[in-house]
């Protein structure tokens, strides 16, 4: 069985996608009122806001959209090696890094013509080193440069490591041995660190407290890594082995089982009012107990997403669930620009701002309100979905195609006359 073939999986993932996109331009927002307001601001917004929209002030959805990511990227490869014994490397890479290609280096030149910047590292960032290489707080060209790093990385190895998955006797064996150790890695680092983590939320975002070691766990490869392969397991398990997938869709008590606990850890990832201080979550907790929260965090998310989607995808197709439903527009209109809208939110939400503020000075962000939060949200949204649908629609999709037509071994489907 098809497995991802499924409507409702296909809707759940564009919906992942769409949280993770409107999430991702709230907290950029967050950040900016961190940076540029006053303390007093920050903390009155964050005591304004209730604990069930605590997911508004953390960037956890990013570890789901990188399980997806690679998700998506290794049903493509699991199913063509299944079918033919191999992967064409050459021909994935036109169609998953190509995609990235086109609007990464538009940005890379307007971000870099913009600021400034010199030569190096503009070399840096056109060959996704500069987080590779680059010292702690560096100032990157492209202000979320970090993220298509990592999925340049992933998507240029993941033929490898498909290769290598299917050659060996127990490849979700491997693939459970990586997370464990990629996270063990990510808790040593933070046990050795000496720093605290207990209030690492608050500290960082609303006290603008810098600290190598926050710095090194959120933008480094090897500590995020584990989202990525999450996301490649559970693609194993729908293209190749489908043993679990056939048990979800058969046994009621498993199924549910696995239920509960994605929703146990998506609230834990996501609804734990980790950015309040003075939440009842702190009183009395250990300072050990929130260094293996955070060492585990890049794996709530990115797991529980997985196996709703699983779940999903293994329910029967109904008649109804075939049916356009009239959100499936927008969450795909989401995840059709999500590239255009990934490099492109940051200069919205300053015209964002500007508009409306009416003014350039920062000091206007002082005193900033509820109100104010809401419609600079509303009016950078507006601003990123308007430019990045012409991106995607006049830059990215023909450049892809021009790279395809130009150097795809496989012979292009003609033109509909």
């Amino acid at each position: 069985m098809e497995y991802l073939v499924h409507p409702n999986a296909q809707r759940l993932l564009n919906l992942y996608k769409t949280f993770a996109t409107l999430q991702l331009i709230n907290f950029h927002i967050i950040l900016s009122i961190a940076r540029f307001s006053d303390t007093e601001s920050i903390v009155n917004l964050q005591e304004w806001f209730p604990n069930i929209l605590s997911l508004w002030w953390q960037g956890n959805l990013l570890d789901t959209l990188f399980a997806i990511s690679a998700f998506l990227a290794g049903c493509m490869l699991f199913k063509e090696y299944r079918e033919t014994g191999t992967v064409d490397v050459r021909e994935y890479y036109l169609k998953r890094v190509s995609r990235l290609l086109p609007l990464y280096y538009l940005a890379l030149l307007l971000y870099g013509l913009g600021q400034g910047r010199d030569f190096w590292d503009m070399l840096q960032a056109a060959f996704f080193v500069q987080y590779l290489f680059g010292p702690t707080h560096l100032n990157p060209v492209i202000p979320v440069g970090w993220t298509m790093e990592m999925m340049m990385f992933v998507f240029v190895l993941l033929p490898f490591a498909v290769i290598g998955l299917m050659k060996v006797k127990r490849p979700m064996l491997w693939m459970v041995a990586a997370t464990l150790v990629t996270l063990a890695f990510r808790y040593g680092y933070i046990l050795q660190s000496g720093e605290t983590f207990k209030f690492m939320l608050p500290d960082s975002l609303l006290y603008q407290k810098e600290s190598d070691v926050y710095f090194e766990i959120y933008f480094r490869i090897w500590f995020r890594i584990s989202g990525f392969i999450i996301g490649l397991a559970f693609a194993y398990l729908f293209m190749v082995d489908t043993r679990f997938m056939e048990r979800l869709r058969n046994d009621t008590g498993f199924r549910w089982l696995h239920v509960v606990l994605a929703w146990v850890l998506t609230i834990t990832g996501t609804f734990l009012p980790v950015q309040d201080p003075n939440s009842i979550i702190y009183a009395g907790t250990p300072e050990w107990l929130w260094k293996m929260y955070w060492a585990l965090s890049p794996a709530y998310l990115a797991y529980a997403s997985m196996v709703f989607i699983s779940v999903l995808a293994t329910g029967r197709i109904t008649e109804k669930a075939k049916k356009i439903k009239w959100w499936d527009i927008p969450m795909a209109l989401a995840s059709r620009n999500l590239f255009a809208v990934y490099l492109f939110h940051f200069p919205c939400i300053l015209l964002a701002a500007v508009i409306w503020f009416r003014s350039t000075d920062r000091a206007a962000l002082i005193g900033i309100t509820p109100t104010d939060w809401a419609g600079v949200f509303f009016v950078a949204t507006l601003l990123t979905f308007a430019i990045a649908i012409p991106l995607t629609t006049f830059v990215e999709i023909p450049v892809q195609r021009l790279l395809r037509r130009k150097f795809s071994r496989k012979e292009q489907p003609k033109p509909a006359e």
